[in-house]
C-alpha cells in the first residue's frame, strides 16, 4: 500500500467568508482592546456623549467575555493587536468560526 504524501498543493484547505460569524472568549487585554475600539468610535460623536459601553456592544456578553460578530469585525477590532509576542486577546488564542449558509 502506497503512503500518501501531503504537500502544500494537496493539503486540505478550509475556506471561510469574512462575513461568517466568529466567536471568541476575550482575555482582560481583549476586553481593553474592544473598549478602546468603541471609545475611538465614540470620539467622533459630540463631546460628552458615550454611545458604547460593555453592556451595549452588540454580540458581547460581559459576564462570560464571549464576543460573537462577523469575522471581518474581529479582524478590524483586533487585527493590529495580533502579532508574534503581542498580548493575548483571546482565551487560548482560539477563534471559532461558523459558516453562513
Amino acid at each position: 500500500m502506497q503512503k500518501k504524501t501531503i504537500t502544500p498543493e494537496t493539503e486540505p484547505i478550509v475556506t471561510y467568508n469574512i462575513n461568517d460569524m466568529a466567536t471568541v472568549y476575550l482575555t482582560a487585554e481583549g476586553v481593553k482592546a474592544l473598549l478602546k475600539y468603541y471609545d475611538d468610535l465614540d470620539s467622533h460623536h459630540q463631546e460628552g456623549s458615550k454611545l458604547y459601553t460593555l453592556a451595549n456592544i452588540s454580540g458581547f456578553k460581559p459576564q462570560t467575555r464571549l464576543y460573537k460578530t462577523e469575522l471581518w469585525n474581529i479582524m478590524t477590532i483586533f487585527g493590529k493587536e495580533l502579532y508574534m509576542g503581542g498580548k493575548q486577546m483571546f482565551v487560548k488564542n482560539k477563534i471559532s468560526i461558523q459558516r453562513n449558509k
